[in-house]
């Protein structure tokens, strides 16, 4: 194994909320509310008067209703489209099949789900993820995409016992279904590929470079970046993903450079290492991804909307340009 520290640092476990669902509301607005008001009141001419009102502000409501459900129904047949040719929507949850289950730690495991006959997976670019949910409950994560192909999906997840959807995604057999939605990220790989890449990772959060590095391994030699990752994890048994790492440094070959920071082996990641992770280099593209506790360590704390100051070991050490937090 390749010079090993590792990491001490409390994590702190995010807080999965409820996703409630809201419908629009609708009124007839200020005007026609006067109008019923005076209407049922008696303030007007004629019954026959009051009888025409009532019928136009009726045959509006309709009109108003009608107009929602056209709405409604187109976008459900986008939705509908959307599923039946890609697998999977940017808006709804759709079903698939937990095709394999591979155990690669005492708590966590390698879920390959298929999307249902004819589906296809397209528009994928990394960094992508998909969210699960807990139909019961409407719990809801987003998860890293380890590889797609075609029609199959593999995510690596871990059980926590605290973890409600942890635990229930755990708990699915081989052929039952999970339900997925497309996720956006909040780092997406330009074009243009940048040169240099720092990949800060704990625990699953190595999804993200794992995933990323698949990507620069399929591009011609002469594009793909330097790549130095850092990867803490609690013990050696959740050090997931060696064997796919070490293809990778194979397909990479000198281009990626990785180093494993083990807690119970008593290291730490430190001034130091973040030092040496950009030696020689004038300025790097830095992903950093993990529990939030990790993410707080290493960058500063990450707010729910947005990335925030840069802070941490990086801001200590005079990283702050070009640092995401995921």
């Amino acid at each position: 194994m390749l010079g090993v520290r590792s990491f001490s640092h409390t994590y702190r476990k995010r807080q999965l909320a409820p996703i409630k669902a809201y419908l629009p509301s609708y009124s007839l607005g200020a005007h026609n509310r006067r109008y019923i008001s005076s209407v049922t009141s008696g303030n007007v001419g004629s019954d026959s008067a009051q009888g025409s009102r009532t019928s136009r502000v009726a045959w509006a409501t309709r009109v108003m209703a009608a107009g929602i459900t056209v709405i409604l129904a187109l976008r459900f047949l986008e939705d509908k489209a959307e599923v039946e040719s890609h697998g999977l929507s940017d808006s709804v949850y759709t079903a698939w099949e937990i095709f394999n289950v591979e155990q690669v730690s005492p708590s966590a495991s390698v879920f390959t789900l298929k999307a249902k006959p004819g589906a296809t997976v397209s528009g994928f670019v990394p960094l992508s993820s998909v969210s699960i949910k807990e139909p019961n409950s409407n719990i809801q994560r987003p998860y890293t995409i380890l590889s797609l192909e075609e029609d199959r999906i593999k995510i690596l997840v871990k059980r926590y016992d605290g973890g409600e959807l942890s635990r229930f995604i755990h708990s699915r057999k081989l052929e039952a279904e999970l339900f997925l939605k497309r996720v956006p990220s909040e780092y997406t790989l330009p074009e243009k590929v940048p040169s240099k890449f720092v990949l800060i990772s704990g625990g699953t959060g190595v999804a993200t470079s794992y995933q990323l590095l698949r990507h620069f391994a399929t591009l011609p030699a002469q594009d793909r970046p330097e790549v130095r990752v850092l990867y803490a994890s609690v013990n050696e048994d959740e050090v997931y993903l060696q064997e796919e790492f070490k293809e990778l440094k194979e397909s990479l070959g000198g281009k990626l450079h990785i180093e494993y920071f083990i807690d119970s082996w008593g290291a730490v990641i430190d001034s130091k290492d973040v030092q040496n992770a950009y030696r020689d280099w004038e300025s790097a593209t830095t992903l950093v991804c993990g529990s939030d506790g990790f993410v707080e360590f290493i960058a500063g704390r990450k707010p729910e909307i947005g990335q925030g100051s840069i802070g941490g070991l990086l801001a200590a050490n005079g990283i702050g340009e070009n640092v995401w937090k995921l």
